[in-house]
């Protein structure tokens, strides 16, 4: 082996490792490249409502598309959520049963409950 080939050989090496060293600039410790990545982008909120006291413990609720809303009914009453235009509701809750729905762009935002109609409350959609 002459020096001339081992110079070529190292040559060849280290373009090599700064092509590697380029390429993994990019990433970060999971090895995914983020410099695309969207900053804006928000991950759903699971929002909580308590109902006690023939009451939504959140009258009025900022949720987002892709958000989920759980409904617990902490009283000896059975309460429901439903829309005041009827498009989505929960079943009965009784004491300590929950309900979950996902929010979507063209959910209604009125409910109260079934039972209780003076129990009321809205949903204000921001984002999306």
């Amino acid at each position: 082996m002459t020096i001339a080939s081992i110079i070529k050989r190292w040559a060849s090496l280290s373009v090599l490792l700064l092509v590697i060293a380029s390429l993994l600039s990019g990433c970060n410790a999971t090895g995914i490249n983020n410099a695309y990545a969207d900053d804006s982008v928000v991950a759903p909120t699971a929002h909580v409502v308590d109902i006690k006291d023939f009451k939504f413990s959140q009258a009025l609720l900022n949720v987002k598309p892709g958000d989920s809303i759980t409904w617990t009914n902490l009283d000896i009453a059975p309460h429901t959520a439903t829309a005041v235009d009827k498009s989505w509701t929960s079943p009965e809750l009784k004491t300590g049963e929950s309900y979950t729905m996902q929010v979507s762009a063209d959910t209604s935002t009125a409910y109260f409950c079934i039972y209780h109609p003076s129990m009321v409350a809205a949903l204000e959609i921001v984002g999306g």
